[in-house]
């Protein structure tokens, strides 16, 4: 069996798929708990501390439903925003190491391209926003601070995989693409 091929089935196998897919749901529902339950907590904790009036429960309670949706669309915000930025810099690193034939405009283009599929990125993750799940509660402060913070995690985290990479064999660097 060949190293492509090797590739294709490790990692388009439907059975290790389905139960990757089955934990990262397992994960998203336990983020998701410990968001709500956090913000429950502080609801009752508030409650009992002030002794609020009528109209006074009627805000808090109007504040932590706000507060809730808030936490949970900076996490989808985060969750776009990474996978977008992932994305675009696995197609970088393909074009980079992937495609010998791409050798000459890639030397000359390499800063462009970067800035168009950040700029790509951006796009994707706005698209997300807008019309696979759309985000009201955040304002667009909000967004843009997610976005950059996961942003720089995702490059940091990757640009630290490639000098681990470069310092020792890297476990992908050996499969050869046909």
């Amino acid at each position: 069996m060949s190293q492509s091929q090797y590739y294709v089935t490790h990692y388009f196998n439907a059975q290790n798929a389905g139960s990757f897919m089955a934990v990262s749901l397992i994960g998203l529902i336990v983020v998701l708990a410990i968001v709500l339950l956090t913000a429950k907590l502080q609801k009752h904790y508030k409650i009992n501390i002030e002794n609020p009036t009528e109209v006074e429960l009627a805000q808090i309670e109007q504040t932590h439903k706000t507060k809730v949706i808030s936490w949970i669309e900076s996490f989808y915000e985060m969750v776009f925003s990474s996978t977008s930025v992932l994305i675009f810099l696995s197609l970088y690193y393909v074009l980079d190491e992937r495609i010998p034939q791409a050798a000459y405009f890639w030397n000359k283009y390499q800063d462009i391209l970067l800035m168009v599929f950040l700029v790509c990125s951006v796009f994707l993750t706005f698209w997300f926003d807008r019309i696979f799940v759309h985000l009201k509660t955040i304002s667009s402060e909000q967004k843009a601070s997610v976005r950059l913070i996961s942003a720089f995690y995702i490059i940091y985290k990757t640009r630290n995989q490639a000098t681990y990479c470069q310092q020792q064999p890297c476990p992908l660097s050996n499969i050869v693409i046909s």
